[in-house]
């Protein structure tokens, strides 16, 4: 177990692509996390329109969530292809 901990270890000292990727990835998903639920908790809707207001906020919870997720994914895909990219560089 300890061979596979320690090559991953050295491949992600070694490559800065992948720990930026993987920072970005984290970064973002909760900056998009953390304004969709702030843009979603402040949306409010006057008159007659304001019974649809609840279904607005739902689905507008549901693409910010979508758009994060999309970023978390891709920026962890990009962050496994430099990890292997480093890894074939590093031991062949």
């Amino acid at each position: 177990m300890r061979d596979w901990l320690y090559e991953f270890a050295m491949v992600l000292e070694i490559s800065a692509k992948t720990r930026w990727a993987i920072y970005l990835g984290f970064g973002l998903f909760f900056s998009i996390t953390i304004f969709g639920h702030y843009q979603v908790a402040n949306f409010e809707l006057q008159g007659v329109a304001q019974g649809y207001q609840e279904a607005f906020q739902q689905k507008f919870a549901k693409h910010y969530d979508k758009a994060a997720f999309g970023t978390l994914f891709s920026f962890m895909g990009l962050a496994y292809k430099h990890y292997k990219k480093d890894r074939k560089r590093l031991w062949g």
